[in-house]
């Protein structure tokens, strides 16, 4: 009986780590995704402020083009 007891205990402590260690993983896997998250935000932002700069190039370029045809046709 107290070698069965004894079995059993083992296996319990061995079960007990098996969850510690899976907690300690999803813990750290849940780290990770939180930080991917923020660099997505931060990606998505960037890519949003580039956007609108070459808008803004675009906007620009469009300028200086018609001004340009207006000049030649003028002279």
């Amino acid at each position: 009986m107290t070698d069965t007891a004894h079995s059993q205990n083992e296996r319990i402590l061995a079960i007990t780590a098996a969850i510690d260690e899976t907690a300690l993983t999803a813990r750290a896997m849940t780290e990770s995704v939180e930080h991917l998250e923020i660099r997505n935000q931060r990606f998505i932002s960037l890519a949003r402020r580039i956007g609108q700069q070459l808008e803004s190039v675009h906007a620009l370029t469009h300028g200086l083009s018609v001004a340009t045809e207006t000049f030649q046709a003028t002279y």
